[in-house]
């Protein structure tokens, strides 16, 4: 057996307190026992990622350690980097037969959820603040660029994907050299109440001493407003706590 270091941050003291509470957990429950860094401990420097991965075979169904444990006052919470095949597990208090899947992000587009399906194109701060300048009218990457801080690449990443999801579009403006301008289309557009209800929101929770940095003026009468939520049937504002969300299989039944 290796010497365990004594600093609790240490990160082999972390492997070897993880490795040894999946160990017990492991007996207790009857398992087979989990196999762990601790015998290269000498040689090498294991993180506690690694400990994170660990799962065991039982009846052919994965299991975990417990994803928090405490060591010395500090807390250690694991990281759970999913596995190559689908994973699921019932859901504490579910009906038999009912379960619920670890959701990457990458497939949140594919919920039965318009919100969900939302945050698939636009749930990204570096992609809202994009929005942000074109909803003012800015079109050329360099001003995008300028205005959001963002790296080439990730300017770049960004503005593809709202491209190939129709927000805007890629319009060329010179040709020698060839130099292209995103443009905002209707669906793009539809997104200006988005980006208003997050400026009034910030200008009410987050505005510093000096008030919020910019306001809305309606050009139509002329004055500096606020743009609220307003039922189109009845004209009143809409507030959450008077509003009931209707299913599909409700508003066809």
């Amino acid at each position: 057996m290796f010497d365990v270091p004594q600093h609790p941050l240490d990160p082999r003291r972390v492997v070897v307190h993880l490795v040894h509470r999946a160990r017990a957990r492991m007996t207790a429950l009857g398992q087979v026992d989990v196999r762990h860094p601790a015998a290269s401990a000498r040689n090498s420097r294991p993180s506690s990622a690694r400990v994170s991965r660990q799962v065991v075979m039982r009846e052919d169904r994965l299991l975990e350690p417990a994803a928090r444990h405490r060591l010395d006052g500090h807390r250690v919470l694991e990281v759970d980097h999913g596995t190559q095949h689908e994973r699921r597990r019932a859901r504490p208090g579910s009906a038999p037969g009912s379960y619920t899947r670890r959701m990457r992000w990458n497939e949140i587009g594919d919920v039965d959820c318009s919100v969900a399906r939302a945050l698939s194109v636009v749930g990204d701060r570096w992609t809202l603040l994009v929005l942000r300048d074109a909803l003012l009218g800015v079109r050329r990457f360099e001003d995008f660029r300028a205005n959001t801080g963002a790296s080439r690449p990730l300017l770049t990443e960004r503005l593809a994907t709202l491209v190939e999801h129709g927000v805007l579009r890629r319009v060329r403006y010179q040709e020698r050299p060839e130099r292209y301008e995103y443009r905002l289309t209707e669906k793009g557009a539809g997104l200006y109440p988005v980006i208003v209800s997050l400026l009034t929101w910030g200008d009410r929770w987050m505005a510093g001493d000096d008030g919020p940095p910019v306001r809305l003026r309606h050009e139509t009468c002329g004055h500096t407003t606020t743009p609220r939520l307003a039922c189109p049937d009845c004209g009143e504002p809409i507030d959450p706590r008077d509003v009931r969300p209707v299913t599909r299989a409700e508003s066809t039944s």
